[in-house]
């Protein structure tokens, strides 16, 4: 394992870890994760919160939505450092919120700000 990665976990492969329909089919996804409380999940979609466990108070539960159909879905649990912005339209209207997972940096430097812009 790269040392870069050492504390961070996430599936080799996306093609056996959840129901499969055929080659490359589309579907919605729910997901909920239950980890470690230093961890944090990045994955795809909407994160729609993320709280204490209420049966072990080491853990988090962490939940994903996927509204739009995709073919397939991925995610990693690390300990993540997570930096957040909003992007602002030129030509007004409502912010998007932008959420960036960084490695910590005791493991790798990362040039976040560069990432963020």
């Amino acid at each position: 394992m790269n040392d870069n990665a050492a504390e961070s976990f996430f599936p080799r492969s996306n093609t056996q870890w959840y129901p499969r329909h055929g080659y490359l089919d589309r579907a919605t996804f729910d997901i909920t994760f239950r980890h470690r409380s230093r961890d944090h999940i990045a994955s795809i979609g909407v994160r729609l919160g993320e709280q204490p466990d209420p049966e072990d108070k080491n853990a988090l539960i962490t939940k994903y939505q996927m509204t739009a159909p995709v073919a397939l879905a991925v995610f990693a649990v690390a300990p993540y450092e997570r930096k957040m912005q909003e992007v602002k339209w030129d030509q007004g209207g409502a912010p998007i919120p932008l959420v960036f997972n960084s490695v910590p940096a005791r493991l790798v430097q990362v040039k976040q700000d560069f990432i963020l812009a």
